[in-house]
């Protein structure tokens, strides 16, 4: 009989104390995101009508409950702000401060004083006990609950835009607020270790903005963008893996590595090569077959800074940091291979109406029918095998060309044989442009 009861007792016990339990996560003493916001009873009260506040009082609009004490200068800082958004959204939102009250009753003197200084109208609640319940480390320390009673957001602190977010139905993210018996780094952080880098700290992704520069490696995919602008807001990066320093500078200080006839703000006004005005220009030669001096630069900022001229800023930034050379966009007289009519009937000759394409001749020979457009392309593209002047179409031809080709453009001379017996001539001139010159 005595055991049974031993069983009996024990059972209820265990009952009672899983029940409370259970109901203290359903239904904690402190504020928590998405669950009812713990009642209270503020008695003590200043620019308020009523003297006696709970919960309920505030049904039906939103509460910013806003707690400090008289340790916390940006806390009292903030009064002129938070009588503002008060004054902003009064009848949709209630703005309630709460001052931890303090032996000496120096938080009521404090907010007096600020009351008669910036002519307050902010009602401010005085209590000592909430601070415990709410469990607070840290003020400010601020709990926003819907005009149900829901909380909706905890932070650090609340601005007019936070607000106004909430009102619009949104859930903007607040600075983040810990409580005393939370872990307040829950991420562990090895201060030897780079910040951010595999989870040190917090996740990868953490970071506003980030720059990173490394020597190209094997593992890495080449990747080159046609120009600084082709990553937008949702990535909130521009990156270019595999790039030799002239591209790096072209991408800071132009915007792009490289354009063809098409890009009419660039092609035949800006030097497709830089000017090297520096006493060793080993780094700069590039070399993709055997990986030397090549680079991969990934660069991060926050996606309301994803524009062009702060994205090439920053980058012109980090290039001077690592580097340390002087680069600036100039105007210079500099060589150029100008495309020209040299043989009107020739040329009128060779123009087609068939489309793009390319037939077989002979064993090597070939005849290609290009737009000006493809022609200035490949003249482009096979400028890095050929000297450094860009190429410029002054020939006002708008239809396509019949070209016939004894070997190939890997030939320099065949190209412009070719050229020629098109009535076309590439002829070595100068011409005033845009140029990055680069200097120690």
């Amino acid at each position: 009989m005595l055991h049974s009861m031993k069983l009996i007792l024990l059972s209820v016990v265990c009952f009672f104390c899983f029940n409370c339990y259970a109901g203290k996560n359903e239904d904690p003493a402190y504020p928590v995101v998405g669950k009812r916001c713990p009642d209270f009873l503020f008695t003590d009260i200043v620019n308020y009508p009523k003297k006696r506040l709970t919960l309920d009082d505030f049904k039906g609009k939103w509460l910013v409950l806003d707690l400090w004490t008289i340790f916390c200068g940006g806390c009292i800082e903030s009064f002129p702000h938070m009588n503002a958004y008060q004054k902003e959204f009064a009848g949709q939102v209630q703005v309630l401060m709460v001052g931890k009250l303090d032996a000496n009753a120096k938080a009521k003197w404090i907010f007096k004083k600020s009351t008669d200084k910036y002519n307050l109208q902010l009602a401010c609640a005085f209590d000592s006990s909430l601070f415990a319940r709410f469990d607070i480390r840290e003020v400010p320390y601020t709990v926003v609950v819907d005009p149900d009673g829901i909380v909706k957001g905890i932070g650090g602190g609340i601005d007019r835009n936070q607000i106004a977010a909430y009102l619009r139905g949104e859930s903007p993210v607040l600075f983040k607020a810990v409580r005393a018996h939370e872990i307040r780094f829950p991420t562990a952080y090895n201060p030897s270790a780079p910040f951010l880098i595999h989870g040190n700290g917090g996740a990868d992704t953490g970071y506003l903005y980030r720059s990173v520069l490394t020597m190209y490696a094997d593992s890495v995919t080449f990747r080159y963008p046609h120009h600084i602008a082709e990553f937008k807001p949702a990535l909130r990066k521009f990156e270019v893996l595999g790039a030799d320093l002239k591209d790096l500078y072209k991408y800071a200080y132009l915007g792009r590595a490289g354009w063809d006839i098409e890009d009419t703000g660039f092609y035949g006004k800006v030097a497709y090569q830089p000017i090297l005005d520096i006493k060793d220009s080993e780094n700069f030669i590039g070399d993709k077959v055997y990986k030397k001096n090549l680079y991969c630069y990934s660069l991060t900022v926050p996606r309301d800074k994803v524009k062009d001229s702060f994205l090439m800023r920053k980058m012109q930034y980090d290039l001077m940091g690592y580097f340390g050379y002087k680069a600036s966009v100039v105007e210079r007289m500099v060589n150029c291979w100008t495309l020209v009519v040299d043989d009107s009937v020739k040329m009128r000759a060779s123009l087609t109406n068939k489309p793009h394409g390319i037939e077989k001749l002979s064993e090597y020979g070939y005849a290609a029918n290009l737009s000006m457009k493809d022609l200035m392309s490949n003249l482009v593209i096979m400028n890095s095998r050929w000297p450094d002047p860009p190429f410029v179409d002054e020939t006002g031809i708008t239809s396509n060309i019949r070209l016939v080709f004894d070997s190939g453009w890997d030939d320099f001379s065949d190209a412009q044989r070719a050229l020629a017996k098109s009535g076309l001539k590439l002829a070595l001139t100068k011409k005033r442009m845009k140029v990055l010159l680069i200097q120690d």
